[in-house]
């Protein structure tokens, strides 16, 4: 009777490391899917801004990323879905003509991860567009 407890109780818990092992598994493979839609979010976003500079000559002003997304007329309907909240984002209007704006959205790590807090950072380079994560700096 020891024998077959102790046996149930091995294979209790060697039933539960795998299931952790493949909650972890789904919740990256949700993460690399969100970071790809996030990066075609920030496209479009980056798309609707050089629009915007084309009709009225410059980018929009400093401005919080809910009012940008309404100033550029992108209403959510037009974003892919994510978990990671683009109104979250922070838009950075160029401070000189020859500049552009910079995307930045911080992400946070799912529970069973261990990686750090990450930001993204989204900027437009001279031949095309280009998206970095960083470790964020924590304070």
């Amino acid at each position: 009777m020891k024998k077959r407890l102790i046996v149930w109780f091995l294979c209790g818990i060697i039933v539960i490391g795998f299931a952790a092992k493949m909650l972890w598994f789904f919740l990256e493979v949700q993460r690399k899917q969100d970071l790809t839609n996030l990066g075609h979010n920030f496209l479009l976003v980056y798309t609707r801004l050089d629009d915007y500079k084309k009709l009225n000559g410059s980018y929009p002003p400093q401005q919080d990323m809910k009012s940008l997304l309404k100033t550029l007329r992108l209403p959510d309907g037009d974003l892919f879905k994510t978990s990671i909240d683009i109104g979250t984002a922070e838009y950075h209007a160029p401070t000189h003509k020859s500049e552009s704006p910079i995307l930045k959205i911080l992400i946070k790590p799912h529970f069973l991860s261990n990686k750090k807090q990450q930001q993204v950072i989204f900027t437009k380079k001279h031949d095309g567009y280009r998206g970095e994560i960083k470790d964020a700096e924590t304070r």
